[in-house]
């Protein structure tokens, strides 16, 4: 046993000792790479290692890169919405907008925002890059506009069938009118259609229709 430790002491201690010195050790941003000791100033050192020496103790690339997705220090990295933290993440700022139809009461904050009072709505920017915005680009929503009313009349001569006319909201307003039937004064019959007996043989009604061309009167 003693004979093979000592082998093994040979062969490591056979193995060079290098060092090599990094910015990022020497800031305190970064370890020495793993399996090396860490001597000041940056100085990283350590044996190489395998049957031949050939492992080296120095990582190819180190520090490594930071993995896809993380922020860096260049202009715009947090898409001028935040900073970059010492972990590598974006910071998003918190900003505030102010609506004033959140002051008067009629609208919310949008969503994913806080109302902080008198209209202000704050939120953090948020993603990968800081560049979600927590305002929608138009808010508030303004409301769909209205149908348009279906269908629409006009002032053109006839346009309510010459039994009506045209209101502000572009519908025919149907005439009310009444005739006479002497069979219906007389009790022996009633009033046609939808018309209305209001006395004396006088049958009323309103026209209908779109265009008010449909009579309340038939023939007797």
């Amino acid at each position: 046993f003693v004979a093979v430790l000592a082998l093994c002491v040979a062969a490591a201690l056979a193995c060079n000792y290098n060092c090599k010195n990094y910015a990022e050790v020497a800031a305190g941003t970064v370890p020495c790479p793993p399996g090396t000791d860490t001597l000041g100033n940056g100085n990283c050192c350590g044996y190489y290692s395998g049957a031949n020496c050939e492992i080296s103790p120095f990582p190819a690339v180190y520090p490594p890169p930071p993995p896809a997705g993380v922020c860096t220090d260049a202009p715009g990295a947090c898409n001028s919405n935040g900073f970059c933290k010492a972990d590598l993440t974006c910071s998003c700022y918190y900003n505030c907008k102010n609506y004033a139809a959140v002051a008067a009461g009629t609208s919310p904050c949008p969503p994913g925002t806080d109302d902080l009072g008198n209209g202000n709505c704050c939120g953090s920017y948020s993603g990968l890059t800081c560049q979600n915005s927590p305002f929608p680009a138009v808010w508030p929503v303004p409301p769909p506009p209205p149908p348009p009313p279906t269908p629409a009349c006009t002032d053109a001569p006839g346009a309510c069938n010459s039994n009506g006319y045209c209101k502000a909201d572009l519908t025919c307003q149907c005439h009310y009118a009444c005739n006479n039937y002497p069979g219906v004064a007389a009790g022996t019959a009633s009033c046609p259609g939808v018309s209305q007996h209001l006395g004396n043989g006088n049958c009323c009604g309103s026209y209908s229709g779109v265009t008010c061309q449909t009579s309340p009167f038939s023939a007797p």
